[in-house]
This record gives structure tokens, sequence and C-alpha cells, in this order.
């Protein structure tokens, strides 16, 4: 009875963290809307998410050469992005990794990537990116305000005058990367299946 007892305190202890956990990215993910708002770059808060991103996505081993290697973000085409990304990554690690961040002119440039951000003047390479990187763990992410393009799996825009993320649980799996369902509790709209 007494281990029954410890194992449900410890269950509700674990339920309890889980909470406080999404609770924390939601305020988060809050804090950085309404810092929008207040006059901080778009590309400041899109950096941010990013980022974060990284912590709510799970890669495979496969996806990396050893226990050390680091995360790879790139950023394809121009975009101010690029140097807000450099100031959060400067000296962080993300699950023990480090994060590097790369920028590519177009889709053949890109190698070895974990996360590719396409700025909207870089979208028509995405589906050449698509052929490139088909069935690899790359979470791609695009600005597309009109709504998702069909190889993105995370798309931000501008959602009642905030930032928000759109997520394709479809596109996620057929890359073989999992999603936190924190993450999907605060996204503005989660795709669960194809059309």
């Amino acid at each position: 009875m007494l281990m029954f007892l410890a194992s449900r305190a410890w269950q509700g202890g674990l339920r309890r963290l889980n909470v406080l956990a999404s609770c924390a990215l939601v305020c988060l993910m809050a804090m950085n809307a309404v810092a929008d708002q207040d006059g901080a770059p778009e590309y400041r808060i899109k950096a941010a998410m990013v980022f974060k991103f990284l912590s709510y996505t799970q890669w495979p081993d496969s996806a990396f050469e050893s226990a050390e290697s680091p995360f790879r973000i790139w950023v394809l085409g121009s975009s101010p992005i690029s140097d807000e990304l450099e100031a959060i990554i400067r000296g962080r690690l993300v699950n023990t990794r480090p994060v590097s961040l790369y920028e590519a002119e177009t889709a053949a440039d890109v190698t070895r990537p974990h996360v590719v951000f396409v700025s909207r003047d870089a979208e028509r390479y995405l589906a050449g990116l698509s052929r490139i990187t088909r069935r690899q763990p790359i979470l791609i992410v695009t600005e597309r305000d009109g709504g998702f393009e069909k190889s993105s799996t995370i798309n931000l825009r501008l959602v009642e005058g905030r930032i928000g993320f759109d997520v394709s649980l479809p596109h996620a799996g057929e890359t073989g990367l999992k999603l936190s369902s924190r993450l999907l509790s605060v996204a503005s709209s989660v795709k669960r299946e194809e059309p």
C-alpha cells in the first residue's frame, strides 16, 4: 500500500511538472508576441521561436554524427533573422549540443541541416529543398502569411496582430521528427493529416 501511495505521489508530481513546463512555454510565446507590440523587431521574436523549437523537437540519433555534433540551423535567403539567431545561439547549448548557424542563397547550398529557416524571398526554393531533403529529419520553418507550403513543418505568421505558428504533423512524421505535445499545445493551429 505504501509503495502504491508513493507511486501515486510521484505520478502527481510529474503531472504538476508537465503542467508547469507547458505554462512556461505558453508564457514564453506570449511574452514574445507582446514584445512585438512594444517595438521589439519581428525577427528577434522569430529567432527566439526558432531557437526554442530545437528544445521541443526530437531528432533520431542518426541525424547527428556524434554525441558532440552541433545542431545546424540554416537560413535560406536574405533575412534579418540571421543576425538575431547569431546573438541568441552564441555560447548556448540545447540538450547538451552547441548550435551552429549557416546561410545559403539556394537550396543546393544547404548541407546537413537540422533546421532550415526559409525566408520570404527564398520560397521559390522550397520545392528543390524538399527534393534534396526528402525523408531526412529536417525541421523546415517558413514565414508565409498565407499559410503552409506543402514542404513546411512549422510556419510563422501573424495571428491577430501577434507572431504565432502553425504545425504540420504529417510533414514532421514524413521527415522522422517528433514534436513535443507542449509545442503543439501553444501552436495557432495543428495540421494532423493531409487533405
